[in-house]
């Protein structure tokens, strides 16, 4: 399966819950989860989330990825982001890691100067430790 613009409430508590129980019913394998987020390596937390809000505002018109803010109980759409500093990153990466994603599509985002590039060093960095 593979998701976009859910958060981690929602795979925690509807998604990753439902696939595993479906999955054992019909006697399947544990299934993958694809999640693909906005990302961003930064210092400046609250420009960048300022930032994806704005990228992301088209998102709040549509009624499915409304309901994803909404199970998220965030303000808005910058809630289904992972944006910070390396630390902050590993603990949501890791969060997913045991909600059962197996796998994270990034979709980096310039959130100031050189995110981008940043994140993409992080992230591989990160690959090459396991």
């Amino acid at each position: 399966t593979i998701l976009w613009m859910a958060g981690l409430r929602t795979i925690e508590h509807h998604i990753a819950p439902k696939l595993r129980r479906a999955a054992r019913k019909a006697g399947r394998p544990e299934p993958r989860i694809v999640a693909g987020m906005h990302i961003a390596l930064t210092a400046q937390k609250d420009a960048a989330r300022e930032k994806v809000g704005k990228v992301l505002a088209i998102y709040r018109q549509m009624p499915s990825y409304r309901a994803m803010v909404e199970i998220e109980a965030a303000e808005g759409s910058p809630a289904l982001a992972l944006v910070g500093d390396e630390k902050e990153l590993d603990a949501g990466l890791d969060r997913l890691r045991d909600l059962g994603v197996s796998d994270f599509e990034a979709s980096r985002v310039a959130t100031d100067e050189g995110a981008e590039e940043r994140t993409l060093q992080y992230l591989e960095a990160r690959e090459k430790r396991g």
